[in-house]
């Protein structure tokens, strides 16, 4: 091998750019000795993709996919304007580059039906081989400020009163009641920042409570489009005899896939996307991915009779911003849960957070300092006082994804060297050393088990 390496070194040893601004780097070319070339090129990609499979009633897995590019620049370092080959000298050689990033270019995203992705590829062209490649990742972040989002200070608060049945629904069958109060100090918060909570439950049943869980859900919408009109392309060269006799049919498929692109890119909801079937019709298709943090962790027993009152911190840990704005494939919500289980009649709360980049600023409303005083809260009493949303000049730093590294390599990286372990960053400011939240030390958060999306 006359290549002896090749590396890209990005400006920001980080690796995260903000929207608007400039990604500057260097390939870096060692040659054992002159090597005949044709160009060396660097190639800035930023690509969405999502793809899932799904059981037909034929027991036929029907695949479903999209993709978009959001950059896809080429910019070559070293070689003739004519193609023609040249010879490159011996040596070690650096060859700098820069590309101006978007505006409109959606954060980084990693996950198991889909990704937003940002790699830096450098390419060495042979005239009669195989080009020689290597691919590095960066993180790209889209500020979402909290304070646009008009409940962002808000407290949430909620209250239900359910009556408590057994195996029958019939009212001889009943167990009584009980009553479950939650308070989230508001509504809009950052990675690091910790959700400050307190919930109170007083059971009134024949039963002793012994599961609660406390949780936040974060909803990937993924959309599938699967490049369907490209597909019918390759299908149509395939096929040509079939589409002659379909002619009609393929323009009017095409024409309704223009049509729903509008209608796609609107969608509040899951991933989503289109049949690779020919006689598909053409409806899209969308699929839902959840991920769950336990924020609560205590044992629980609370007897019948009783009432017992939980507070407590979990800090919000290195996750995407909602929504992914500029993405129009996948989309991101965010939720809290808190499920109180008693019998057949479980009471469930379930309410909307925002995750953004940016913290609020202001004062917001917290519970009052923790009592051992087991009665129940009353809708009016719970004690509030006022905190300052964030602290005065908290510098934002950069934290690696919760969900850990993943791997980069593709189906066509036999000739490219690839970051094969990899995960994108996230804005995280540390609240750890600066506020005190009540005496409360917010936990730390991480995934929990798959069975915890069922709640």
């Amino acid at each position: 091998m006359k290549i002896k390496s090749m590396q890209v070194e990005f400006d920001h040893q980080d690796r995260v750019y903000l929207v608007g601004s400039t990604l500057q780097g260097v390939v870096k070319v060692s040659f054992e000795k002159p090597t005949k070339l044709q160009t060396i090129v660097v190639h800035i990609k930023g690509k969405g993709k999502t793809n899932w499979d799904k059981d037909d009633l034929s027991h036929d897995d029907i695949n479903y996919s999209a993709k978009e590019y959001y950059i896809d620049e080429t910019i070559k370092l070293f070689g003739e304007d004519t193609g023609e080959s040249v010879k490159h000298p011996q040596g070690d050689f650096s060859y700098p580059f820069s590309v101006q990033l978007g505006a409109d270019m959606p954060c980084s995203y990693e996950g198991k039906r889909g990704y937003v992705r940002y790699c830096c590829e450098a390419f060495i062209t042979r005239p009669w081989k195989f080009n020689e490649g290597f691919r590095e990742p960066f993180t790209v972040i889209r500020h979402l400020d909290c304070n646009e989002y008009v409940d962002a200070l808000n407290p949430i608060v909620d209250s239900i009163d359910q009556k408590v049945e057994g195996l029958c629904c019939c009212k001889c069958s009943e167990e009584g009641s009980m009553t479950v109060k939650l308070h989230v100090n508001k509504t809009a918060f950052v990675p690091g920042e910790p959700l400050i909570y307190e919930f109170s439950v007083d059971n009134r049943s024949e039963n002793v409570i012994k599961h609660i869980d406390f949780i936040l859900r974060q909803v990937d919408f993924i959309l599938r489009q699967v490049d369907f009109i490209l597909h019918q392309v390759d299908f149509i060269l395939r096929q040509v005899d079939f589409i002659s006799r379909q002619v009609d049919f393929i323009l009017c498929q095409v024409d309704f896939i223009l049509r729903q692109v509008d209608f796609i890119s609107r969608q509040n909801a899951t991933f989503a996307g289109y049949s690779d079937r020919i006689l598909s019709s053409g409806k899209p298709h969308f699929h839902t991915k959840k991920a769950s943090f336990k924020l609560f962790n205590e044992k629980v027993e609370i007897p019948v009779n009783q009432c017992k009152t939980f507070k407590g911190a979990a800090t919000i840990p290195a996750i995407p911003p909602t929504g992914l704005a500029g993405c129009n494939i996948i989309e991101i919500d965010y939720n809290v849960i808190l499920f109180v289980d008693n019998s057949f009649t479980p009471v469930k709360f379930k309410k909307e957070v925002f995750i953004g980049t940016i913290p609020t600023t202001g004062e917001y409303q917290t519970p009052a300092p923790y009592t051992t005083d087991d009665k129940a809260l009353s809708s009016n009493d719970i004690g509030l006082s006022l905190q300052p949303s964030a602290p005065q000049g908290l510098p934002p730093s950069y934290a690696e994804c919760v969900f850990g590294k993943v791997n980069l390599k593709e189906d066509d990286d036999k000739h490219t060297t690839s970051y094969t372990n990899w995960a994108p960053a996230y804005t995280y400011y540390d609240w750890s050393k600066t506020t005190n939240y009540g005496g409360l030390t917010p936990s730390t958060v991480t995934p929990a088990a798959d069975s915890y999306n069922n709640i």
